[in-house]
């Protein structure tokens, strides 16, 4: 058995409640040895306790945040909701050496992001984090472009912008030269310039269903906007399975840098002003 565990500040919220399904799902397709063994929460949330969580789901409560990481030989970073206390989390389990995954958001800023990685860097940790917008078919069959329109519900604007960000930068890479905030009523629009003439713009709207991404670009579907509903979660969790198996992300550090970097950006609230990147 390859044991995972799940950290979190609770863990009573939807990725936590979910992943174990999406595990089952797609486990035998990568590597049927893995199964979500243990769990350690912070704090408990008054809908469901841990202990309730460990009798519903039979993953078991860890008594603290050693004992879990001593105990698995995987690692899941999650608070989904609470990106400002990744960045003491995963310093803390960085030296065990575990490969860890970290979930949405990485990091509460770009200057944390960094500082993690090159952490990481120095103990050797293999370590790796996306959104699973990423993974969805849809975004993945755009191909090539060199246009690309994002539009995206946000239940919290902090928690929801990485996720057209990480669209962007899978499809565009690294390389962003300017960018430019820009609001109307409840929308947020940040438009984000390359070399060469290429360009996306993200939409992201406050409030809304949280299910609903919108994606177009100048390549397979020729401009017209396609919903994003394929099974993107299950999508994601292959490629942390692999990646527990190889220690080695799918995609470059430098696009989850460039995603925070920009993010940063989203989150200012400057707006109509271009901000140069380069």
């Amino acid at each position: 058995m390859k044991r995972i565990g799940l950290i979190d500040y609770y863990i009573n919220e939807w990725h936590a409640l979910n992943y174990p399904t999406f595990l089952k799902n797609v486990k035998d397709a990568i590597d049927g040895e893995f199964e979500i063994t243990d769990f350690y929460a912070e704090i408990d949330h008054p809908d469901l306790s841990s202990d309730e969580y460990e009798k519903q789901y039979g993953v078991h409560k860890c008594s603290s945040l050693k004992e879990l990481c001593n105990t698995c030989d995987y690692l899941m970073v999650l608070y989904p909701d609470n990106p400002e206390r990744k960045f003491e989390v995963v310093k803390k389990v960085i030296p065990y050496k575990k490969p860890i995954f970290v979930d949405k958001t990485f990091m509460n800023s770009f200057k944390e992001a960094e500082e993690i990685f090159e952490l990481a860097k120095q103990h050797q940790t293999p370590l790796f984090t996306s959104s699973s917008l990423r993974y969805a078919d849809e975004v993945r069959e755009l191909g090539d472009v060199d246009s690309l329109l994002v539009i995206a519900p946000s239940v919290h604007l902090s928690d929801y912008w990485i996720h057209p960000l990480e669209i962007v930068v899978s499809k565009m890479g690294v390389g962003a030269t300017k960018a430019k905030l820009s609001k109307s009523g409840v929308h947020h629009m940040l438009n984000v310039k390359y070399k060469n003439g290429r360009n996306a713009l993200i939409v992201i709207a406050e409030g809304g269903n949280a299910q609903d991404f919108f994606v177009s670009g100048n390549g397979k579907f020729k401009q017209n906007l396609v919903r994003c509903a394929s099974p993107y979660f299950e999508n994601e969790m292959k490629d942390i399975l692999r990646f527990f198996n190889e220690k080695k992300p799918s995609f470059s550090y430098l696009e989850t840098l460039e995603a925070m970097r920009l993010r940063d950006i989203a989150l200012q609230n400057r707006f109509d002003e271009w901000i140069n990147l380069i």
